[in-house]
């Protein structure tokens, strides 16, 4: 069995991908009661780790991002002039809400995000369609842990998303394994995500119409670094090829908190000598491998 960087990923975000890939126009979930072999986990451990060691050094000069892919209202401002792009990442986890009483009248009200966040920094530079339909592949599994993902959960993790307050999010790239950086953040802008009618060549298998669902992806993000007690690493962060998340439009049957899952890429900007990615690690390798 042969490994690239960008199937060592979706191993980590979707366990039994290697047993069963699926595509783009098929995804299917896995069966939560499988059991996989121990002398195969432990080859497809080995393997990762020789693969990420071996990824080399990914140039991420001329990676763009698929801003005009999200056009409505207006496509997301690209980055400050002088900022370069130092880390990409897949999150994986759940947009949060809550319903004030259990009324057709009034709608959900967003409490913020949790997601885990998982190296796709080569896969960027070198495979960008994979990762910007891999959204959509995790999505189709469960959230993973570091019990369902084996070792490729701890090789490809990145760090942590979640919020400080309801409005304030954060990004927590420090880790036992390495010390990334960390930023909190304020939204500069959004754009609605690509349609399930749209002409997009990006769009998620769960965009709003389909999978049997009217909700939809959350919006396509640019975020601005906010000065705080931990001062930053980056200066603006994009949220992009989004899949799952939207919360149902009314609270009809819903009172008090909820989650909804949810999947997307996310991009790290900084100022150039800024980041203890590039400065500390070849870019697309975790550190000390």
């Amino acid at each position: 069995m042969h490994f690239s960087p960008a199937v060592a990923l979706l191993v980590a975000l979707t366990p039994s991908y290697i047993l069963a890939a699926p595509t783009k126009q098929n995804i299917q979930r896995r069966d939560d009661t499988a059991s996989e072999d121990q002398g195969g986990s432990n080859y497809i451990t080995s393997t990762i780790s020789n693969v990420w060691r071996q990824a080399g050094n990914c140039d991420l000069s001329s990676v763009t991002m698929p801003l005009d892919q999200a056009p409505s209202p207006s496509p997301l401002p690209s980055p400050s002039e002088g900022l370069i792009l130092s880390h990409v990442a897949v999150g994986r986890g759940t947009q949060n809400y809550t319903c004030y009483g259990a009324s057709a009248s009034s709608a959900p009200t967003a409490k913020g995000a949790v997601a885990t966040l998982f190296n796709a920094t080569c896969q960027a530079a070198r495979t960008p369609d994979l990762l910007y339909d891999t959204p959509s592949i995790a999505l189709a599994y469960d959230i993973p842990s570091a019990q369902t993902a084996l070792a490729a959960y701890d090789i490809l993790l990145s760090g942590h998303h979640f919020f400080t307050d309801d409005t304030t999010p954060f990004f927590d790239l420090d880790t036992d394994q390495h010390s990334y950086g960390t930023v909190a953040c304020k939204k500069d802008s959004a754009a609605n995500a690509p349609a399930a009618n749209s002409s997009s060549s990006v769009k998620s298998n769960y965009a709003a119409g389909t999978q049997g669902t009217d909700n939809g992806d959350v919006p396509w993000l640019k975020l601005d670094a906010v000065q705080d007690s931990t001062g930053y690493t980056w200066k603006e962060v994009y949220r992009l090829n989004t899949a799952g998340g939207q919360p149902p439009k009314t609270c009809e049957g819903i009172d008090g908190d909820f989650t909804v899952e949810y999947a997307a890429t996310y991009w790290f900007w900084t100022e150039p000598g800024k980041d203890g990615y590039l400065n500390g690690a070849v870019a697309g390798t975790p550190d000390g491998m």
